[in-house]
C-alpha cells in the first residue's frame, strides 16, 4: 500500500491560524477542528428543532453561495 506524502497545511479556524502536517486538506481540517466541533448523525428531534429554527440542511461539496441562509449563519 502506497503512503500519501504529507504536506503542511494552513488551517484558519475561528480566526486563528494553525499549521498541520497531513496527507489531505480534509485531514488537516479535521485535526485542527477536533475538540472545537463535533459531528454526529442528526436525531429526529434535532431535525425538528433545527428546521423549526430556520436552519436548513446543506449538501457537502456545494459552494458556500449555494448554501441556505440559515446554514451560513451556523458556519460564522
Amino acid at each position: 500500500m502506497a503512503v500519501t506524502p504529507a504536506r503542511v497545511y494552513r488551517v484558519d479556524l475561528a480566526g486563528a491560524p494553525h499549521l498541520v502536517r497531513a496527507s489531505t486538506p480534509a485531514q488537516a481540517l479535521a485535526h485542527a477542528a477536533r475538540g472545537v466541533s463535533q459531528v454526529r448523525v442528526a436525531t429526529q428531534d434535532d431535525l425538528i428543532d433545527l428546521v423549526a429554527a430556520g436552519i436548513k440542511p446543506s449538501t457537502a461539496g456545494e459552494d458556500a453561495e449555494a448554501q441556505p441562509q440559515g446554514d451560513q449563519q451556523q458556519q460564522a
